[in-house]
């Protein structure tokens, strides 16, 4: 959302009342109350993560009208009831961790000395602190400090993630070649051969193309021109996905100075047994596989903890551990 284009509006026309994100405009619908749950505030750029408040300074520098910014409210927070109006009974409208990856990172086990990786079509590379790193070489390495569960800072990059290998598909799909995980799985680990990397940053893998031909094209400027086979190609992204995740890795370290331990993968790409070996072998590092659903089971337990359905102190690692089925990958240094 723009919003100093709903400001700029505002001040011409005056008709706005709340600026919502979409979170708080689906909870405003089934409730009619305005609020705005803290790790979605947070990526709003106009949050400040020390006071875990509204930034006056920045409303002031962009003659934001705070009164357009709903109240900020915790996680757990019983914005109210569903309007009766629905016919579907009392129900209790509850403030989850609005942000996707805040939810997603309530379903890691809590483990000193461990980073996560939320692995998806993109990817987020971060670890949980107990406050914001606010530097000149955090920005300039594009780290960003978000909100969690009980106000944690989550400190984290975003990476392009398995958009690469969701393009590359459906480019051999269009191919008549249709490739299941299990088929590209079999073929990555037939691939002996010490491959070339490449760089998943670049703005060419960002978009939506025929993803054969970019990164043919790509490894032919950067690399060789050659013929791939197919489970090359698959290879090459694959492992540079995990070499991508190293170097976010060694920056994180960098800013924190601390040397962490493990792994904690969540998403879709906790099911990729040889993807996520690779991340061990590349990093160094131990990896556990977390929940493939872990935003959908973030949300849940939130729920759970608000209403006095679980006791977060005695039984929610047990849930978290039980759901997730942790697999462990070890890394196995050449």
């Amino acid at each position: 959302m723009n919003f100093f284009w709903v400001a700029n509006f505002n001040l011409k026309f005056g008709k706005t009342n709340k600026i919502l994100l979409m979170p708080d405009l689906f909870n405003y619908l089934l409730t009619g109350k305005f609020a705005t749950e803290k790790s979605i505030a947070s990526t709003t750029q106009l949050f400040d993560p020390r006071s875990q408040n509204w930034n006056q300074n920045i409303l002031k520098l962009f003659e934001l009208d705070s009164s357009l910014l709903p109240e900020i409210v915790s996680e757990g927070n019983v914005l109210g009831r569903i309007k009766k109006e629905y016919g579907l009974g009392d129900i209790p409208v509850v403030n989850v961790c609005s942000h996707d990856t805040a939810s997603a990172i309530v379903s890691v086990p809590k483990t000193e000395g461990s980073l996560f990786i939320s692995s998806g079509t993109w990817s987020l590379v971060g670890v949980e602190l107990t406050s914001p790193i606010l530097t000149t070489e955090s920005f300039s390495y594009g780290f960003t400090n978000e909100v969690g569960k009980d106000g944690v800072i989550t400190f984290l990059k975003n990476c392009t993630g398995l958009w690469i290998i969701e393009e590359l598909r459906r480019s051999f799909e269009r191919r008549g070649k249709a490739y299941s995980f299990d088929d590209i799985r079999t073929m990555v680990e037939k691939e002996k051969e010490n491959l070339p990397l490449i760089d998943t940053e670049s703005t060419e893998f960002a978009t939506e193309s025929d993803m054969h031909k970019t990164l043919t094209e790509y490894l032919a400027y950067h690399h060789e021109t050659r013929e791939w086979t197919d489970g090359q190609l698959f290879k090459i992204v694959y492992e540079s996905l995990a070499e991508t995740y190293r170097k976010a890795i060694e920056l994180l370290e960098e800013l924190t100075h601390k040397v962490y331990k493990r792994i904690y993968v969540i998403g879709g790409g906790a099911r990729a047994s040889y993807f996520n070996q690779m991340i061990a072998d590349r990093t160094g590092k131990e990896v556990l596989t977390g929940s493939t659903e872990g935003t959908a089971v973030g949300n849940i337990v939130v729920q759970l903890l608000s209403q006095g359905k679980i006791n977060e102190d005695t039984e929610l690692k047990d849930i978290m551990t039980n759901i997730a089925d942790t697999k462990y990958y070890y890394p196995q240094l050449s």
